[in-house]
């Protein structure tokens, strides 16, 4: 057994996306085409058996801020931190053993000039003691995640009486739905809402989430759907993705002008009608803000814990 810190230039990626694909705790986060794309010198630290198997990996992305090194989680990643090889066939005993012995691998392995590290970890990673015991903090949050793996009609039923009076009062008729056409139209929702500069979002994050959607279509695991007025004006937009067994809600953007017409949850309830029983899981990616907990909760997801584990080497309490 040996533990490696590469670059993601030296790295089998089709070992890594074989890796990523059967561990408990991958998505499509993780993927090395979607690495690639949002941080090209991704590194890794892998452990590998005598036979050069992946048992355990973290990806890691880099950066420098007034002369220190810091590894935080990419504003176009829900998940990353630690996946392990599937232990299922394992005793319990023995699959937590190997938990905590790659953990610690991996911890002994971060780079020591990293002066914050600061990771969401999968709602799947199940045994973060290892890192309390390097005095790592921990801290949990919420996803929302509902199971699709049912009858449309039987997923209906646990939705909000209020969304359902909403859904079922709404004429799809007044607007024009398009589906994987102009994937400029979600830009266009998000400046009706946000001035690009105050939400700290720039050029390069649509390059990348543009190229995201690209990438991802041609392998049927992204999909863009909007919701234009008769009038041609862009009233809705949301951006799916698809991995295993998950549908992401990933990102749905409203144009405030159609905030009186129930458009983003008819999306919503339209994506679960077509991919119930596909797919096990409709995954919110949060959130735990009042108003928009309370939305994704009207469908009936359930709030499912996550870590986001860190640790924070910086003199003065100085701040990323």
């Amino acid at each position: 057994m040996k533990t490696l810190f590469l670059k993601s230039s030296d790295i089998d990626k089709n070992k890594w996306d074989e890796f990523v694909n059967h561990s408990p705790q991958g998505s499509i986060f993780v993927l090395s085409n979607y690495l690639d794309i949002i941080t090209p010198d991704w590194h890794v630290i892998i452990i590998f058996d005598e036979k050069g198997n992946i048992l355990a990996g973290l990806p890691l992305t880099i950066q420098t801020k007034f002369t220190f090194k810091y590894a935080v989680q990419p504003i176009l990643a829900k998940y990353w931190g630690i996946m392990f090889r599937d232990d299922s066939d394992k005793t319990v005993y023995n699959e937590f053993h190997y938990k905590a012995k790659y953990s610690k691998l991996i911890i002994d392995h971060l780079p020591r000039n990293i002066r914050y590290f600061s990771f969401n970890f999968s709602p799947y990673f199940d045994y973060p003691v290892p890192f309390h015991w390097a005095k790592y903090s921990l801290d949990a949050r919420f996803t929302y995640i509902l199971d699709i793996s049912k009858p449309y009609e039987s997923i209906k039923e646990h939705y909000k009486n209020s969304l359902r009076t909403k859904l079922s009062g709404f004429d799809p008729d007044n607007f024009v739905l398009e589906e994987n056409i102009n994937f400029e139209d979600h830009r266009k929702v998000f400046e009706t809402k946000f001035n690009l500069k105050d939400f700290h979002i720039t050029e390069e994050y649509f390059a990348k989430l543009n190229s995201l959607y690209d990438h991802f279509k041609e392998n049927d695991m992204a999909r863009f759907y909007s919701l234009k007025s008769q009038s041609g004006e862009s009233a809705v937009s949301i951006l799916f993705f698809y991995f295993r067994d998950t549908v992401y809600f990933y990102l749905g953007l409203l144009n405030p002008s159609f905030r009186d017409y129930p458009i983003k949850p008819y999306l919503i309830d339209k994506e679960i009608k077509n991919q119930c029983e596909k797919y096990q899981f409709f995954d919110f990616q949060g959130s735990m803000i009042s108003g928009v907990e309370s939305f994704v909760r009207s469908f009936g997801a359930r709030p499912v814990s996550y870590l986001n584990i860190s640790k924070k080497k910086f003199p003065l309490n100085l701040m990323i």
